[in-house]
């Protein structure tokens, strides 16, 4: 048997999300402020950096909502510093964009996963807004992971 499923006492999931619209102007992990759900606490709203307290097999999700003014730089769910996911979104007249990813990995008891945009053009030097919520107040900008099965 490849992996055992999840049972109650070995549950890890989490969901947070932007509370307050930022601008993000490096390389640096996307922090995600605010927990909506945190089983197995290894999500840091500080760091942005999800750790992995168990070894097994986790699935991740992302969605950003994003105002860039002159370009979309692409977007990525890291894992200690390896691409496992990314998603881009293309220029629209309305400025405003949203990114979204979904991936699957093994990791390691402590290992760090993050999202983080992965460039921005020396050119073009201008910040890109996470945005907090949309109109009726939902959160539109979220990382989500859950363990899969457990080693």
């Amino acid at each position: 048997m490849s992996g055992r499923p999840v049972s109650e006492t070995s549950a890890v999931a989490f969901q947070v999300f932007v509370s307050s619209s930022y601008n993000v102007t490096s390389l640096d992990p996307v922090v995600y402020d605010s927990i909506i759900y945190d089983t197995g606490s290894g999500y840091n709203t500080t760091t942005g950096v999800f750790t992995a307290p168990v070894n097994g097999t986790y699935m991740f999700w992302i969605q950003l909502g994003i105002r860039p003014l002159r370009y979309y730089p692409s977007t990525s769910i890291r894992q200690s510093g390896k691409t496992i996911g990314s998603g881009w979104a293309a220029y629209s007249s309305s400025s405003e964009g949203a990114v979204s990813a979904t991936c699957v990995s093994h990791l390691q008891k402590d290992e760090e996963v993050w999202v983080q945009f992965e460039e921005f053009r020396g050119d073009i030097p201008t910040p890109v807004t996470v945005r907090s919520g949309s109109y009726v107040g939902d959160p539109i900008s979220y990382f989500g992971g859950v363990l899969l099965t457990m080693d």
